[in-house]
């Protein structure tokens, strides 16, 4: 993301600097009162720009494993040594080529690993780039007159293992929102400072829309707003828990393919371990070929 008006760099000018910061064993962050770390613990940067990462993030205060007997069920616990913590690994992949023409959005893959939430991977994505973009030396007067650091940030959008169209027959469409990036036709780059970055159309349904004719009239909308040169639909949808907004490209063809995240499966020859010390090639050339199968999509 960036200002309005203010200077965009794509990520792929950051990732040069990205490599050298992993490379010199930089790529480290502690947390939680020095408690816990993050770190890459190895990458693979691809002919054709995508970058495959595995993190490790270790804890001292998660509780020492315990392993049971299958057949007397007794207990054996393996205490952790001082300093050290308990270790997880995610494979992670990030398409350094734009996904969209805003070139904001960016396709991505992580491994599902309990103890390592999205929140916390993409807090930690975006601390190794702030790392970075202090390398690259870019900076900028903000709206208030201060020399700031420009870099890129990471937001990873998505809600696991919640499938759109699911949510979409159990809950009620409200609001609907149509997005488009080219606002020239509006006008407002004549008017002094200012620059229009997109222009929107808010819907508002008369009757909450719900089950299969929800999805039916989404379908419509999509197909109509997509003649229309819209970009993206955000759909507002309510249900037992509140509120929840997803978004998507008009030109998405199967509602099913607005899924909040997709997950997918990769069959592996050998056991999987908790904490990877390296990239597992069977992980990092899976995620390469999906990513490689959404550029087209």
């Amino acid at each position: 993301m960036h200002p309005v008006g203010g200077p965009f760099h794509p990520i792929s000018k950051f990732v040069s600097r990205l490599c050298e910061v992993i490379d010199e064993g930089e790529a480290v962050r502690l947390l939680l009162r020095k408690t816990a770390a993050m770190r890459i613990l190895d990458y693979r940067l691809t002919e054709d720009n995508l970058l495959v990462m595995l993190v490790q993030y270790s804890d001292t205060n998660a509780s020492d494993p315990v392993f049971s007997d299958l057949e007397t069920g007794d207990l054996r616990v393996e205490p952790k040594l001082d300093g050290e913590g308990v270790a997880v690994s995610s494979h992670c992949a990030l398409d350094l080529d734009p996904h969209d023409k805003t070139a904001e959005t960016h396709l991505s893959l992580v491994e599902v690993v309990p103890g390592l939430p999205r929140w916390r991977l993409e807090n930690f994505l975006n601390f190794l780039l702030k790392l970075a973009a202090k390398r690259v030396g870019h900076r900028a007067e903000n709206e208030n007159g201060r020399n700031v650091l420009l870099r890129p940030k990471i937001s990873m959008y998505g809600h696991l293992a919640d499938d759109f169209v699911e949510s979409l027959k159990a809950g009620k469409a409200k609001d609907i929102e149509l997005v488009s990036f080219d606002a020239k036709q509006d006008g407002f780059d004549e008017v002094p400072y200012m620059q229009a970055k997109s222009r929107s159309l808010v819907l508002e349904t008369q009757d909450a829309l719900s089950g299969n004719l929800a999805v039916s009239k989404i379908k419509t909308l999509i197909e109509k707003a997509r003649k229309k040169h819209y970009d993206k639909v955000r759909i507002r949808v309510a249900n037992d828990e509140g509120y929840r907004t997803v978004s998507f490209g008009t030109h998405v063809n199967d509602l099913a393919e607005a899924s909040y995240t997709k997950t997918e499966a990769i069959s592996l020859s050998t056991p999987m371990a908790q904490c990877e010390p390296k990239l597992k090639n069977e992980i990092a050339d899976g995620m390469a070929a999906y990513l490689r199968e959404g550029r087209s999509s």
